[in-house]
């Protein structure tokens, strides 16, 4: 009996779905739920959360099924909208260490 092409695909391992299409391999590697608690949990310096935006960006261009599981993904996108794309800001007084609160470019 022949496999059909998504048993075939289950079957693959990690490796295999990476060299492939490379954002279906981070995806299914659980790459959202990582970006997230370093968004959440880390807040990391203001270069690494426009590198990990960048990467959310990319992830949401690939497909339909890429941007789905972002919006998907528990948390992520309201830590998002609430740490990056606030609704008011105040006026900074000093430049700012950190990108969180402000509105992020």
């Amino acid at each position: 009996m022949r496999e059909t092409s998504s048993e075939k695909e289950e079957k693959k391992t990690d490796d295999d779905f990476s060299r492939d299409d490379v954002i279906k391999g981070l995806l299914r590697m659980k790459l959202l739920p990582r970006l997230r608690y370093i968004l959440e949990g880390i807040r990391p310096s203001p270069r690494v959360v426009q590198d990990v935006l960048g990467v959310l960006i990319r992830i949401t261009r690939h497909s339909s099924s890429a941007a789905t599981q972002v919006l998907d993904c528990p948390c992520l996108k309201e830590t998002v909208m609430s740490e990056f794309l606030p609704c008011s800001w105040a006026v900074p007084t000093s430049p700012t260490p950190s990108l969180y609160a402000w509105p992020t470019p």
